[in-house]
Protein backbone atom coordinates (compact mmCIF):
# COMPACT_ATOMS: atom_id res chain seq x y z
CA UNK A 1 0.00 0.00 0.00
CA UNK A 2 1.58 3.23 -0.86
CA UNK A 3 0.06 6.25 0.53
CA UNK A 4 1.03 9.70 -1.03
CA UNK A 5 -0.27 13.33 -0.37
CA UNK A 6 -0.55 16.27 -2.89
CA UNK A 7 -0.86 19.95 -1.81
CA UNK A 8 -1.90 23.17 -3.55
CA UNK A 9 -0.69 26.07 -0.86
CA UNK A 10 -2.16 29.11 -2.30
CA UNK A 11 -2.15 32.88 -0.97
CA UNK A 12 -5.79 32.70 0.61
CA UNK A 13 -5.61 28.85 1.66
CA UNK A 14 -4.02 25.69 1.14
CA UNK A 15 -5.73 22.09 0.69
CA UNK A 16 -4.38 18.94 1.10
CA UNK A 17 -5.21 15.53 -0.65
CA UNK A 18 -4.27 11.97 0.58
CA UNK A 19 -4.26 8.93 -1.93
CA UNK A 20 -4.19 5.17 -0.70
CA UNK A 21 -2.47 3.67 -3.92
CA UNK A 22 -4.51 5.12 -6.83
CA UNK A 23 -7.35 6.16 -4.82
CA UNK A 24 -7.75 9.62 -3.31
CA UNK A 25 -9.52 9.02 -0.07
CA UNK A 26 -9.40 11.88 2.26
CA UNK A 27 -9.01 15.82 1.51
CA UNK A 28 -8.81 18.21 4.04
CA UNK A 29 -8.15 22.68 4.06
CA UNK A 30 -6.20 25.00 5.93
CA UNK A 31 -4.79 28.81 5.85
CA UNK A 32 -2.30 30.57 4.05
CA UNK A 33 0.49 28.60 2.18
CA UNK A 34 2.16 31.00 -0.05
CA UNK A 35 5.92 31.82 0.69
CA UNK A 36 6.83 35.05 0.99
CA UNK A 37 10.68 35.81 -0.03
CA UNK A 38 12.31 33.43 2.45
CA UNK A 39 9.91 33.12 4.82
CA UNK A 40 8.35 29.63 5.11
CA UNK A 41 7.63 29.22 8.75
CA UNK A 42 4.24 29.80 7.87
CA UNK A 43 3.61 27.23 4.86
CA UNK A 44 5.48 24.86 6.66
CA UNK A 45 2.92 25.07 9.92
CA UNK A 46 0.23 24.97 7.98
CA UNK A 47 1.41 22.32 5.28
CA UNK A 48 2.63 19.97 8.34
CA UNK A 49 -0.91 20.37 10.41
CA UNK A 50 -2.90 18.93 7.42
CA UNK A 51 -0.24 16.27 6.70
CA UNK A 52 -0.02 15.47 10.46
CA UNK A 53 -4.10 15.03 10.28
CA UNK A 54 -4.58 12.96 6.76
CA UNK A 55 -1.71 10.99 8.12
CA UNK A 56 -3.84 10.22 11.16
CA UNK A 57 -6.79 9.66 8.95
CA UNK A 58 -5.05 6.62 7.11
CA UNK A 59 -4.75 4.91 10.60
CA UNK A 60 -1.59 6.80 11.51
CA UNK A 61 0.68 3.62 12.13
CA UNK A 62 2.54 4.15 8.21
CA UNK A 63 4.77 6.98 7.32
CA UNK A 64 3.47 8.87 4.19
CA UNK A 65 5.63 7.62 0.92
CA UNK A 66 5.78 10.81 -0.99
CA UNK A 67 4.71 14.72 -0.61
CA UNK A 68 4.48 16.87 -3.07
CA UNK A 69 3.64 20.44 -2.49
CA UNK A 70 2.66 22.82 -5.32
CA UNK A 71 3.20 26.44 -3.34
CA UNK A 72 2.72 29.87 -4.80
CA UNK A 73 5.70 32.19 -4.34
CA UNK A 74 7.83 29.74 -4.92
CA UNK A 75 8.99 30.76 -8.54
CA UNK A 76 12.59 30.82 -7.58
CA UNK A 77 14.68 27.61 -6.83
CA UNK A 78 15.93 29.10 -3.48
CA UNK A 79 12.25 29.23 -2.11
CA UNK A 80 11.51 26.14 -3.51
CA UNK A 81 14.57 24.47 -1.34
CA UNK A 82 13.93 26.45 1.88
CA UNK A 83 10.10 25.16 1.94
CA UNK A 84 11.36 21.39 0.97
CA UNK A 85 14.25 21.39 3.73
CA UNK A 86 11.67 22.75 6.34
CA UNK A 87 9.74 20.03 5.69
CA UNK A 88 12.11 17.40 5.30
CA UNK A 89 13.39 18.29 8.55
CA UNK A 90 9.37 18.21 10.04
CA UNK A 91 10.00 14.25 9.02
CA UNK A 92 6.35 13.92 7.63
CA UNK A 93 6.79 12.22 4.86
CA UNK A 94 9.75 9.72 2.84
CA UNK A 95 10.20 11.87 -0.06
CA UNK A 96 9.41 15.61 -0.52
CA UNK A 97 9.08 17.68 -3.65
CA UNK A 98 7.78 21.65 -3.67
CA UNK A 99 7.25 23.15 -7.08
CA UNK A 100 5.13 25.59 -8.48
CA UNK A 101 1.26 26.07 -7.69
CA UNK A 102 0.96 26.19 -11.81
CA UNK A 103 3.40 23.18 -12.40
CA UNK A 104 1.06 21.25 -10.33
CA UNK A 105 -2.38 22.75 -12.15
CA UNK A 106 -0.88 21.67 -15.21
CA UNK A 107 -0.49 18.47 -14.14
CA UNK A 108 -3.90 17.99 -13.13
CA UNK A 109 -5.41 19.41 -16.31
CA UNK A 110 -2.57 17.64 -19.24
CA UNK A 111 -1.33 14.71 -17.10
CA UNK A 112 1.85 14.95 -19.64
CA UNK A 113 0.94 15.75 -22.63
CA UNK A 114 0.97 19.29 -23.97
CA UNK A 115 -1.06 22.22 -22.78
CA UNK A 116 -1.46 25.35 -21.40
CA UNK A 117 -2.81 26.22 -17.72
CA UNK A 118 -3.86 29.86 -16.94
CA UNK A 119 -4.04 30.69 -13.20
CA UNK A 120 -5.39 33.55 -11.86
CA UNK A 121 -6.45 33.48 -7.88
CA UNK A 122 -4.74 35.78 -5.42
CA UNK A 123 -2.02 35.96 -7.61
CA UNK A 124 -1.74 35.10 -11.58
CA UNK A 125 0.74 32.44 -13.12
CA UNK A 126 0.87 30.84 -16.75
CA UNK A 127 2.20 27.75 -17.28
CA UNK A 128 2.64 25.38 -20.69
CA UNK A 129 4.59 22.47 -21.33
CA UNK A 130 5.15 21.84 -25.29
CA UNK A 131 4.92 18.62 -27.21
CA UNK A 132 9.02 17.68 -26.42
CA UNK A 133 7.82 17.94 -22.60
CA UNK A 134 9.85 21.26 -21.83
CA UNK A 135 7.75 23.49 -19.37
CA UNK A 136 7.91 27.18 -19.34
CA UNK A 137 6.60 29.49 -17.09
CA UNK A 138 4.95 32.99 -17.47
CA UNK A 139 4.37 35.95 -14.62
CA UNK A 140 4.02 34.40 -10.79
CA UNK A 141 6.12 37.48 -10.09
CA UNK A 142 4.16 38.36 -6.95
CA UNK A 143 2.17 41.43 -6.33
CA UNK A 144 4.78 44.23 -6.35
CA UNK A 145 5.71 43.79 -9.78
CA UNK A 146 4.14 41.09 -10.86
CA UNK A 147 0.13 39.63 -10.69
CA UNK A 148 -1.31 41.33 -13.56
CA UNK A 149 -5.20 40.32 -14.07
CA UNK A 150 -4.87 38.51 -10.55
CA UNK A 151 -7.23 39.35 -7.78
CA UNK A 152 -4.97 41.54 -6.15
CA UNK A 153 -4.41 43.51 -9.21
CA UNK A 154 -7.96 43.68 -9.97
CA UNK A 155 -9.11 45.28 -6.29
CA UNK A 156 -6.30 47.79 -6.44
CA UNK A 157 -7.36 49.13 -9.42
CA UNK A 158 -10.69 49.14 -8.27
CA UNK A 159 -9.89 50.98 -5.33
CA UNK A 160 -7.79 53.32 -6.99
CA UNK A 161 -11.52 53.85 -9.68
CA UNK A 162 -13.24 54.44 -6.41
CA UNK A 163 -10.68 56.73 -5.41
CA UNK A 164 -10.68 58.81 -8.19
CA UNK A 165 -14.06 59.15 -8.39
CA UNK A 166 -14.40 60.60 -4.53
CA UNK A 167 -12.16 63.61 -5.30
CA UNK A 168 -13.24 64.33 -9.02
CA UNK A 169 -10.34 62.62 -11.03
CA UNK A 170 -12.52 60.27 -12.25
CA UNK A 171 -16.19 58.99 -13.35
CA UNK A 172 -18.90 58.06 -10.77
CA UNK A 173 -18.67 54.43 -9.81
CA UNK A 174 -20.61 51.57 -8.35
CA UNK A 175 -17.50 51.04 -6.95
CA UNK A 176 -17.33 53.82 -4.35
CA UNK A 177 -19.97 52.72 -2.26
CA UNK A 178 -19.58 48.69 -2.70
CA UNK A 179 -16.12 48.99 -2.26
CA UNK A 180 -16.79 51.24 1.24
CA UNK A 181 -19.31 48.37 2.30
CA UNK A 182 -17.02 45.95 1.75
CA UNK A 183 -14.21 45.52 4.88
CA UNK A 184 -16.93 47.04 7.07
CA UNK A 185 -16.12 50.34 6.20
CA UNK A 186 -18.42 53.50 6.41
CA UNK A 187 -17.21 54.93 3.56
CA UNK A 188 -14.67 54.91 0.54
CA UNK A 189 -12.31 56.76 2.64
CA UNK A 190 -12.53 54.62 5.36
CA UNK A 191 -11.46 51.73 3.01
CA UNK A 192 -8.53 53.44 1.67
CA UNK A 193 -7.81 53.74 5.04
CA UNK A 194 -7.92 50.71 6.34
CA UNK A 195 -6.16 48.98 2.76
CA UNK A 196 -2.98 50.79 3.91
CA UNK A 197 -2.42 48.71 6.67
CA UNK A 198 -4.35 45.30 4.87
CA UNK A 199 -2.21 42.62 3.60
CA UNK A 200 -2.14 41.01 -0.20
CA UNK A 201 -4.79 38.42 1.07
CA UNK A 202 -7.09 40.79 2.44
CA UNK A 203 -6.77 43.28 -0.83
CA UNK A 204 -7.46 40.34 -3.24
CA UNK A 205 -10.49 39.56 -1.17
CA UNK A 206 -11.87 42.98 -2.65
CA UNK A 207 -12.14 41.45 -6.46
CA UNK A 208 -15.52 39.98 -5.13
CA UNK A 209 -17.20 43.76 -4.90
CA UNK A 210 -15.46 44.97 -8.60
CA UNK A 211 -16.53 41.35 -10.11
CA UNK A 212 -20.24 42.11 -8.43
CA UNK A 213 -20.50 45.74 -9.83
CA UNK A 214 -19.11 44.53 -13.69
CA UNK A 215 -21.79 42.06 -13.58
CA UNK A 216 -24.54 44.67 -12.25
CA UNK A 217 -23.43 47.05 -15.45
CA UNK A 218 -21.24 49.40 -13.91
CA UNK A 219 -18.84 50.59 -16.84
CA UNK A 220 -16.00 51.48 -14.81
CA UNK A 221 -15.36 48.33 -12.98
CA UNK A 222 -16.58 46.50 -16.67
CA UNK A 223 -13.39 48.14 -17.87
CA UNK A 224 -11.35 46.68 -15.09
CA UNK A 225 -12.58 43.95 -15.62
CA UNK A 226 -11.96 43.50 -19.00
CA UNK A 227 -8.18 45.43 -18.80
CA UNK A 228 -7.55 42.00 -16.34
CA UNK A 229 -8.36 40.13 -19.03
CA UNK A 230 -6.26 41.80 -21.48
CA UNK A 231 -2.87 41.24 -18.89
CA UNK A 232 -4.32 37.30 -18.35
CA UNK A 233 -4.26 36.94 -22.65
CA UNK A 234 -1.05 38.14 -22.74
CA UNK A 235 0.35 34.83 -20.68
CA UNK A 236 -1.69 32.79 -22.80
CA UNK A 237 -0.02 34.59 -26.08
CA UNK A 238 3.98 34.47 -24.83
CA UNK A 239 3.44 30.54 -24.14
CA UNK A 240 1.69 30.21 -27.42
CA UNK A 241 4.59 31.23 -29.14
CA UNK A 242 6.70 28.99 -27.55
CA UNK A 243 4.83 26.30 -29.32
CA UNK A 244 6.44 25.17 -32.68
CA UNK A 245 5.34 27.41 -35.78
CA UNK A 246 1.52 26.65 -36.71
CA UNK A 247 0.97 24.22 -33.66
CA UNK A 248 -2.00 24.67 -31.49
CA UNK A 249 -2.35 24.12 -27.44
CA UNK A 250 -5.50 23.27 -25.34
CA UNK A 251 -5.82 25.97 -22.80
CA UNK A 252 -7.35 25.11 -18.86
CA UNK A 253 -7.95 28.19 -16.88
CA UNK A 254 -7.51 27.77 -13.17
CA UNK A 255 -8.25 30.13 -9.88
CA UNK A 256 -11.28 31.42 -8.11
CA UNK A 257 -11.19 34.70 -10.69
CA UNK A 258 -11.46 31.98 -13.77
CA UNK A 259 -14.41 30.20 -12.38
CA UNK A 260 -17.43 29.11 -14.41
CA UNK A 261 -19.46 32.18 -14.21
CA UNK A 262 -17.17 34.67 -13.13
CA UNK A 263 -17.20 38.24 -15.43
CA UNK A 264 -13.16 37.39 -15.89
CA UNK A 265 -13.74 34.15 -17.21
CA UNK A 266 -16.25 35.26 -20.05
CA UNK A 267 -13.57 38.08 -20.80
CA UNK A 268 -10.85 36.18 -21.18
CA UNK A 269 -13.12 33.84 -23.52
CA UNK A 270 -13.73 36.65 -25.42
CA UNK A 271 -9.93 38.03 -25.73
CA UNK A 272 -8.97 34.78 -26.70
CA UNK A 273 -11.47 34.52 -29.71
CA UNK A 274 -8.88 36.06 -32.67
CA UNK A 275 -6.78 33.20 -31.58
CA UNK A 276 -9.36 30.45 -31.57
CA UNK A 277 -7.30 28.57 -34.55
CA UNK A 278 -4.81 28.15 -32.78
CA UNK A 279 -6.30 27.72 -28.91
CA UNK A 280 -8.86 25.06 -27.91
CA UNK A 281 -9.93 26.13 -24.57
CA UNK A 282 -10.99 22.95 -22.90
CA UNK A 283 -14.02 22.85 -19.76
CA UNK A 284 -11.82 20.18 -17.93
CA UNK A 285 -12.15 20.81 -14.14
CA UNK A 286 -8.17 21.46 -12.49
CA UNK A 287 -7.77 20.51 -9.43
CA UNK A 288 -4.16 21.67 -8.23
CA UNK A 289 -3.94 18.90 -5.27
CA UNK A 290 -5.10 16.12 -7.78
CA UNK A 291 -2.18 16.95 -9.89
CA UNK A 292 0.13 17.58 -7.05
CA UNK A 293 -1.16 13.86 -6.01
CA UNK A 294 -0.23 12.38 -9.41
CA UNK A 295 3.22 13.79 -9.44
CA UNK A 296 3.33 12.22 -5.56
CA UNK A 297 2.64 8.82 -7.42
CA UNK A 298 5.54 8.89 -9.61
CA UNK A 299 7.94 10.54 -6.88
CA UNK A 300 6.72 7.03 -4.60
CA UNK A 301 8.02 4.69 -6.87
Amino acid sequence: MTLVIGVDAGASHTEALLAVDLTPVARQSGGPGAVSGDAVEQPTRVIVTLVRSLAQHAGGSRSIDALVVGAAGTGTEASRSALAAALDAARIAARVLVTTDGHIALQSAFGNEPGIVLSAGTGSIGLARDPAGNIRRTGGHGWRFGDEGSGYALARSGLSAAAKASDGRGPPTALSEMLGRAPRCADVAATLEWARAADVQQIAALATAVLDAADRGDAVASGLVKAAATDLAAHVHALLAWFPKGRGAPIALSGSLLAEGSPVRRAIVAALEPDSGRILLTNARVDPAAGAVALAQGLAR
